[in-house]
């Protein structure tokens, strides 16, 4: 059970929120917008694998942290998460095939781990609040991260997967911290549905793969954001749900 804390409104009412749940969420999501400003910026420095491996090894961080809750989900958190640490720093340095592999997996598999866990938190949860709908938008955080990582694992098995005006592969080394901000923006773009067109999926896995991030893309927000953030308007301001109801001769 979590801990609740109360608190007034200006109407007097009191509003619960579940305290564990607040700052776990944020943490996430402030980590994961971090990785999108870093991205970019860490290609330009004279240490921007490092500075990378540092905001993975962030998420990796705040992602067992929001998973502390329960001590099985904590227990395969870590056994995800230690693991996918590891290797994040050593294929720095050994940047074999096998390794750059196996770092896309585990980080994948944490991904996916995270947000599966975080769905049902928000499922479990009796009251909608800030919180809830944090983590509803860390989830659609992680869609784009881990599409990410599925596309830079198909760039390494396939080469030239993708187009754009270089070949990713000629214009860096076969790492994948240094293709990853192009497929990183690549998977927002197709995410949100932007579809600017500098970087297009050539292989068909890469295409199938846009084809259903694009979907789910869209329907999560359409239906899962939109849900939670009218029941959080509701919750607020349960005077005006009242009066949208049926009248007194129903």
């Amino acid at each position: 059970m979590s801990t609740l804390t109360t608190h007034e409104d200006a109407r007097g009412r009191i509003l619960a929120a579940p305290q564990g749940l607040v700052g776990r969420f944020g943490l996430v999501l402030l980590t994961l917008v971090l990785l999108l400003i870093i991205a970019p910026l860490a290609e330009r420095s004279m240490i921007h694998i490092e500075v990378f491996s540092v905001s993975i090894t962030l998420i990796l961080g705040t992602g067992v942290y929001a998973l502390s809750r329960r001590r099985w989900v904590l227990l395969v958190a870590l056994a995800i998460g230690v693991p996918a640490f590891a290797i994040e720093w050593i294929s720095n340095y050994f940047p074999t095939t096998a390794l750059v592999m196996a770092n896309l997996g585990s980080f994948l598999a944490f991904i996916v781990f995270l947000g599966t866990v975080i769905a049902y938190e928000i499922l479990r949860e009796e009251r909608v609040g800030i919180d809830t709908v944090l983590g509803g938008v860390t989830i659609y955080m992680l869609m784009g991260m881990g599409w990410a990582f599925a596309y830079s694992a198909v760039e390494h098995v396939v080469p030239g997967a993708f187009s754009t005006e270089l070949p990713l592969q000629d214009l860096r080394p076969d790492t994948f911290e240094f293709v990853f901000p192009e497929l990183l923006y690549f998977s927002f773009v197709t995410l949100t549905t932007l579809g600017y067109g500098d970087i297009a999926p050539l292989d068909p896995a890469a295409r199938m793969l846009a084809i259903f991030e694009a979907i789910v893309g869209q329907l999560y927000v359409a239906v899962a954001i939109a849900a939670l953030v009218g029941l959080l308007l509701t919750q607020l301001h349960p005077d005006k749900s009242e009066r949208l109801g049926p009248g007194p001769d129903a």
